[in-house]
């Protein structure tokens, strides 16, 4: 699988959070003060498998572990917006 942020979906990062809009009633405001939600979208575009995305994020974040990167990627397909195909 290689994850992808739908067309429609606006990433914004805002002062330590991240705010995902699908349409301009439809928005989920993330704590991301340390950009690893960020850092996973962007990750996120289609080209990138899952086990390409959990190194790349390793590289940057050494503490990571695999079961928190796949959570955050669990949570992402997880939320209203569906923002990830």
């Amino acid at each position: 699988m290689r994850p992808k942020v739908k067309n429609h979906i606006l990433v914004v990062p805002i002062k330590g959070s991240i705010t995902i809009e699908g349409t301009p009633i439809t928005s989920i405001e993330i704590e991301d003060s340390d950009h690893i939600i960020q850092n996973l979208l962007y990750l996120c575009n289609g080209k990138n498998t899952i086990k390409e995305i959990n190194i790349k994020l390793k590289k940057s974040y050494h503490k990571l572990t695999d079961t928190e990167i796949y959570g955050y990627l669990d949570q992402l397909m997880d939320i209203p917006l569906n923002c990830l195909i």
